[in-house]
């Protein structure tokens, strides 16, 4: 597997998990918190990606980094195994840039996310990077 990096960044911004839609009577709408969270991500991809919509395989990793809890000793980085679920993590990411990078999210075949609590000293962000796949 061959992969050429397209994109590459950093998004100052603690990380939202997509919602489920939200359904009144016949008509269905996505929560405010997670449109909100979807435009900031696709304003960021916006101003760094400049080639077309991509219709190949894509590859993508994600970093998540939370705000730290105050009760959390230590000043490294630590693993966050609690809810959000990263799957829904990764999908406010991928909902956000599916139209600016590629065609369809099914274009995408290789998945890597981490999902953590900040250091002492780091802010709450979501890294980015995305290839593609030959």
């Amino acid at each position: 597997m061959k992969k050429e990096s397209i994109l590459s960044l950093t998004i100052p911004m603690q990380p939202i998990a997509k919602a489920r839609p939200r359904i009144i009577g016949k008509h269905s709408y996505t929560p405010k918190r997670t449109k909100n969270a979807e435009s900031i991500i696709a304003t960021h991809v916006q101003a760094r990606y400049k080639r077309e919509v991509l219709e190949s395989p894509i590859g993508i990793r994600v970093v998540f980094v939370h705000a730290r809890p105050k009760n959390l000793k230590g000043d490294h980085r630590i693993p966050k195994a609690t809810r959000p679920d990263g799957d829904n993590l990764v999908k406010t990411v991928t909902d956000a840039i599916e139209g600016i990078v590629y065609k369809n999210d099914g274009q995408i075949c290789f998945w890597q996310m981490e999902d953590w609590y900040a250091a002492s000293n780091e802010q709450p962000s979501i890294s980015l990077e995305l290839y593609i796949i030959s």
